[in-house]
């Protein structure tokens, strides 16, 4: 178990949760005392060819089966992705994931030691 004072001051924390910044349980001391910390872990979010596929995949099923399409569209449809498609593809979703806010996971719990 880490000690709350051996954190970085400007680590993220997990109170309950709640993903709080150190600085502001350092500001609120009692507020926080009392409850459970857990470090934070920054989560890699990760897309690859084979989500690709499967994300065009369900594309395919989806309109096939909302749209009154002839029957096999949605294999004609998948026989028609190369892999420079799925390379674009992949590659303008993993540019969207990184403009999302980072995500965290809970690490291991910290004594409040303060």
């Amino acid at each position: 178990m880490i000690k709350f004072s051996e954190i970085s001051d400007c680590a993220y924390v997990f109170y309950g949760d709640r993903l709080v910044c150190k600085e502001d349980i350092l500001d609120e001391l009692e507020e926080y005392r009392g409850g459970e910390l857990f470090t934070a872990i920054e989560k890699e979010v990760k897309f690859g060819i084979n989500d690709t596929k499967d994300m065009l995949r369900e594309l395919a099923d989806d309109l096939y089966c909302n749209r009154e399409l002839y029957e096999d569209w949605d294999d004609g449809f998948m026989k028609q992705i190369t892999d420079e498609d799925l390379e674009q593809i992949t590659k303008v979703i993993k540019g969207i994931i990184k403009r999302v806010p980072t995500c965290y996971e809970a690490g291991e719990e910290i004594e409040f030691d303060m």
